[in-house]
């Protein structure tokens, strides 16, 4: 499967415009929670984050060639900690975390694939378990939300539905694994090399 091939098969069935991509997508989430039995509300007040999911998704979609966030993806939890340590301002800090817990919710719930290394056939020295991943997005989720709640540029909202997606994180995800069977036809798990591809085309900067 070329590029081409793997952004034809992410939008197949789906409209280009960007109204109606967003409407489309709103549609297969609200639909995929029903038939997960986790609809809106079920747990938590959590219509806001039907929108962020939405527009999360809309924003992979959309960035064949263009990168989804300016912050690497560090598969090395205490490197990631490390960077954080190292940047200077509470926005980058907030973005880093933000964009790693993002990438492991669709990485996982989408793709079925975390990281898009082997341990025995690279130098990704070590590969987490399922669990230990959903553990990892749940905690950096809770940091994002942290360092959000201290932001005074209109992004304080945010610290909500941030620690909605950590105490709600296996809800999400599970809701995302049947719009992955249902509205994506991801059947098959991508494998190692199709992953590291689509990544590279996604424009997702993977550190080692």
């Amino acid at each position: 499967m070329d590029q081409d091939d793997r952004f034809i098969e992410f939008n197949k069935g789906m409209p280009t415009g960007r109204q109606d991509r967003f409407s489309w997508m709103i549609d297969a989430l609200l639909h995929s929670r029903k038939e997960a039995g986790l609809t809106t509300g079920i747990h938590r007040p959590d219509e806001d984050v039907n929108m962020y999911l939405v527009d999360l998704l809309c924003r992979y979609i959309g960035a064949a060639g263009n990168m989804v966030s300016d912050q690497p993806i560090i598969p090395y939890e205490s490197e990631l900690h490390e960077h954080a340590a190292g940047l200077p301002e509470i926005r980058s800090k907030y973005m880093l975390y933000r964009s790693n817990a993002d990438h492991l919710l669709i990485s996982i719930g989408i793709f079925s694939n975390a990281w898009f290394r082997d341990p025995h056939k690279s130098a990704f020295r070590w590969a987490p378990t399922r669990n230990e991943t959903i553990t990892r997005g749940k905690w950096y989720y809770h940091q994002a939300a942290i360092y959000a709640d201290r932001l005074d540029d209109g992004r304080r909202g945010l610290n909500d539905i941030l620690f909605k997606l950590e105490v709600g994180f296996e809800d999400y995800l599970k809701i995302l694994e049947t719009m992955r069977s249902e509205y994506f036809n991801f059947v098959k798990k991508f494998s190692d090399g199709e992953w590291a591809h689509f990544c590279r085309d996604l424009g997702i900067a993977v550190t080692t």
